[in-house]
């Protein structure tokens, strides 16, 4: 079975309270945005171990450029990821999904329940009665929790934040 889709790498932030915008610190069209993803095989339900796939990174093979090649470790099928597309902006509304990057899967299928955004991002928050840039902030799937300068924040006043980040694929059209 040789699998062929299109999917749609998506973020999906669960609240921003008193977070102005989320973005990668490079912007979302840097070549060197990093994600990780899994692959499945078809025939023996093999995993792959996670892979980094970024625009600046393109495997040569023949005529074609793909941004990775796997090779199944139990049955031995290929399986090949292209980007075709890196869009985003800003991420400025709750669980609204933003989409990131299209991304052409050959040979295996995308692995649906892995997905690692491992890029610092740019955040901004609201103390000190104004917006402040939090520095290296990396945020990667699941809640992560920001904590800003205690001395200058009246914990009952200002709780620290959660931020749910979450990966979601969806068929492109």
């Amino acid at each position: 079975i040789i699998a062929n889709m299109r999917v749609i790498l998506a973020l999906t932030v669960a609240t921003l309270r008193r977070v102005s915008h989320l973005q990668p610190a490079s912007g979302w069209n840097s070549r060197y945005l990093t994600y990780m993803i899994k692959l499945k095989c078809h025939e023996c339900r093999w995993t792959s171990a996670p892979i980094h796939i970024r625009v600046s990174l393109t495997i040569r093979r023949g005529n074609n450029h793909f941004n990775a090649i796997v090779s199944c470790d139990g049955c031995g099928n290929i399986g090949t990821v292209r980007i075709l597309q890196t869009m985003g902006t800003p991420i400025v509304r709750e669980q609204v999904p933003m989409p990131v990057m299209l991304l052409e899967v050959m040979g295996l299928a995308l692995d649906y329940n892995f997905v690692d955004f491992g890029f610092n991002w740019t955040v901004r928050a609201w103390f000190d009665e104004r917006w402040n840039r939090i520095d290296s902030f990396a945020l990667r799937t699941g809640s992560y929790v920001v904590r800003m300068n205690e001395e200058s924040l009246d914990p009952e006043d200002y709780p620290p934040m959660v931020i749910d980040v979450e990966g979601l694929y969806m068929p492109a059209d």
